[in-house]
């Protein structure tokens, strides 16, 4: 897990030496940027993630009933990041043998105003055994000549 602390390390670095500037957007630009998508539970303690570079295969996590969990998604690319995004479906409890599922619309998260080389977000889930038990998380990056990178998916259960 290594260079997730390093990519975190360096995006944190960053943000406090560039203190928020937004950067010059190049000319061109060919190159995905590098989306990561992140799992931890625990206070942080349990930790799994996957991206486009090194850690590209779809994995599952098996997180405890009652522990809530976080989804950070981030981007980076040296042009800046224009927008982020964290898409997911959720299967809920069998009911008289019918399960619940759910895709909410998740609106885009938008960085045009400024670019940056990082952008991270985080968003909680509660345990809630009643709404999702099992969930499939995929988040994507996009920089300001449209080049898109998609990351592998996270499947999480939630509960026993």
């Amino acid at each position: 897990m290594k260079p997730l602390t390093v990519t975190l390390l360096a995006a944190y670095a960053t943000l406090v030496s560039t203190g928020c500037r937004c950067i010059s957007v190049p000319a061109t630009d060919s190159t995905r940027p590098i989306a990561t998508l992140r799992i931890s539970w625990d206070n942080s303690a349990q930790v799994q993630y996957v991206n486009t570079t090194d850690h590209n295969n779809a994995i599952t996590v098996n997180v405890p009933a009652g522990k809530t969990f976080t989804i950070a998604y981030s981007g980076s690319d040296d042009g800046g990041v224009k927008q982020l995004h964290v898409d997911y479906q959720f299967t809920g409890p069998i009911v008289n043998g019918v399960a619940t599922s759910g895709h909410p619309l998740i609106a885009i998260d938008d960085f045009s105003s400024c670019a940056q080389t990082n952008h991270v977000v985080a968003k909680d889930f509660p345990y809630s055994p009643a709404t999702a038990v099992r969930y499939v998380f995929s988040s994507s990056a996009t920089d300001f000549k449209n080049n898109i990178a998609n990351t592998p998916t996270i499947t999480v259960n939630h509960g026993p």
